[in-house]
């Protein structure tokens, strides 16, 4: 009988042991899952920034060609301005 209760007691045991222990890497594991999906989104920030930067690189580059293309055109069509006016005296 002594020996049913002892075996009783160490699976009683066991079980505890096994619930601390499976809730314990339960937690490690949510841990890791928490500190993974930050690192994930630090890094998916960082390429939305990076990007974002390249866009808005890009649209002030064309900007400047836009800029330079009426700033050329403006001359032109001084230019031409001039000539018709000579032309017209």
């Amino acid at each position: 009988m002594n020996a049913l209760k002892d075996f009783h007691s160490r699976m009683v045991k066991l079980d505890q042991f096994t619930l601390e222990t499976t809730s314990n890497l339960q937690e490690l594991v949510d841990t890791k899952i928490v500190e993974q999906t930050n690192k994930i989104q630090a890094v998916t920030e960082t390429f939305k920034d990076a990007l974002l930067l390249s866009n808005k690189t890009y649209f002030l580059e064309e900007m400047s060609k836009h800029k330079l293309i009426a700033k050329e055109a403006k001359k032109e069509s001084k230019i031409y301005k001039q000539k018709l006016e000579i032309l017209e005296n």
